[in-house]
């Protein structure tokens, strides 16, 4: 078990240095195209470079974002000019960590092997249940930063709010978490292809969403200061 538990360090420690290989180097032709997105705009690496104009900054800036897309799953939403993102590694059905999901029994994490943990960043004091999420809990004007965990119970699912945002997706840490909360949990009729996050601002503040395949899981949240 101890040597067990010591490879799954290594191996996320390895994956972490080179933030998922397996996703930035998904394919051969994806590799290609973004080979030929650079090429297409001279500039992109520096925006200033002579001769560049508004609109190649603006392609570029496209073009960056449309490739960090591919790489990650995220969402933002801005409520009274503070902006809340969620942010994890790309996360496709065809993940061995997508069929887990159905295994799980109550008690259990979902682990995510191919990513990071998922991640919630926060410009506002967030309540989820009867907890606050505040800001600056890693650092004096900053953002709150937060990991989110998915944990199995026997009617359902909570979400587990953890002050460790910055870990590999094995790296659970219970000392670390300040918060568990009961979720809304339903099939959808017509599943995603990967992880996806949805934040939605409400008239109490907020809704984040995790869709993945057939799964959705829902929080409400309100918007503290």
């Amino acid at each position: 078990m101890m040597g067990r538990t010591r490879l799954n360090w290594v191996l996320a420690a390895v994956a972490l240095l080179s933030f998922a290989p397996a996703t930035h180097s998904s394919s051969q032709e994806q590799s290609n195209e973004e080979a030929k997105e650079a090429v297409a705009v001279p500039s992109e690496a520096d925006p200033e470079a002579e001769g560049a104009t508004p609109e190649d900054t603006e392609e570029a800036e496209r073009r960056r974002q449309r490739r960090r897309m591919r790489l990650v799953t995220a969402a933002d939403l801005s409520v009274d000019d503070k902006e809340i993102s969620l942010l994890t590694g790309r996360q496709p059905v065809d993940s061995p960590d997508y069929d887990t999901v159905a295994t799980l029994r109550a008690g259990d994490m979902l682990l995510l092997t191919q990513s990071q943990t998922i991640k919630l960043k926060t410009a506002a004091d967030l309540k989820v249940g009867d907890t606050v999420l505040e800001t600056e809990n890693v650092a004096e004007d900053y953002p709150g930063v937060y990991g989110i965990w998915l944990k199995k119970v026997e009617d359902g699912w909570h979400f587990i709010f953890n002050e460790k945002p910055d870990v590999w997706g094995t790296m659970y840490d219970a000392e670390k978490d300040i918060a568990e909360v009961p979720v809304a949990y339903t099939t959808l009729d017509e599943p995603t292809e990967r992880m996806v996050f949805e934040l939605e601002e409400t008239d109490d503040g907020g809704l984040m969403r995790i869709k993945w395949g057939k799964h959705q899981w829902s929080l409400p949240f309100a918007v503290v200061n």
